[in-house]
């Protein structure tokens, strides 16, 4: 019966020993996953920023000028040209054309929109446009062509 006794102390040893190893083995696979999760939620969320890179422009453009009155103008004033290109206009988001002109920044946008440009009247022909109504269709575009640009 000693022998016995001895016999299942050992074995207790070993189930001890087994049971740690595999408690460790699974932490240690919970903890790989856990920093495969987490490297794959870096990856998703950098290439999410990448695919919006031009977010903060959006916002931007959004936070200071009527996107929506903006629209309203291009759709009343400036599609008459731009949306066929008629007198050389830049057709509408053609990204061609537009980056470039972008690239420029919006006073510079806005200055050719109010004093005329090439073969575009000042104000788009419209004289009663303010500067403010100018600058809101000028932003307009340019929201538009960041949204084609993805």
């Amino acid at each position: 019966m000693h022998v016995h006794i001895r016999y299942t102390v050992n074995l207790s040893g070993h189930f001890l020993t087994l049971y740690i190893l595999f408690k460790f083995i699974t932490e240690m696979i919970t903890m790989k996953y856990f920093v495969w999760v987490g490297m794959l939620t870096i990856v998703v969320i950098g290439f999410a920023q990448l695919a919006n890179a031009e977010e903060p422009a959006k916002a931007e453009l959004r936070a200071k000028y009527n996107i929506e009155r903006g629209k309203g103008i291009y759709e009343r004033v400036c599609s008459n040209c731009h949306a066929s290109g008629v007198m050389d206009a830049p057709k509408f988001c053609d990204l061609t054309d537009w980056k470039p002109r972008m690239a420029h920044g919006m006073e510079h946008l806005v200055k050719h929109a109010v004093e005329g440009f090439n073969n575009m009247p000042s104000k788009g022909g419209m004289e009663s446009l303010s500067v403010a109504e100018l600058s809101d269709a000028v932003a307009y575009m340019v929201d538009q062509c960041l949204v084609e640009a993805k």
